[in-house]
């Protein structure tokens, strides 16, 4: 089975456009999780992916809002384990107001 993988937010959102927003991720797999990336579309942003090599991660990524200039972004999480399975989670749309 892949890892599964729970985010908050978990849905499409609105938020202020100054700040930040604060991504939590969690991936589990019993055969333990290789690697976690978090995948931002539509605004110039990268974050490394972690290397993990435990049954759980629980990470959080901060996006600091105030250079996007109220352009909307997207992101989502991929995930794989030590057997090779993979996960990809839905896009999930960042609106700043």
């Amino acid at each position: 089975m892949p890892p599964a993988i729970t985010t908050f937010p978990g849905r499409d959102t609105t938020v202020d456009s100054i700040g930040l927003l604060n991504i939590e991720v969690i991936a589990r797999d019993p055969a333990r999780i290789d690697t976690v990336s978090l995948l931002i579309s539509g605004a110039a942003i990268a974050f490394p992916t972690s290397p993990v090599n435990d049954t759980m991660f629980d990470a959080i990524y901060s996006v600091a809002l105030g250079t996007l200039g109220h352009k909307p972004f997207s992101f989502r999480v991929a995930a794989s384990d030590v057997l090779g399975h993979d996960t990809v989670t839905d896009s999930i749309r960042v609106r700043l107001k």
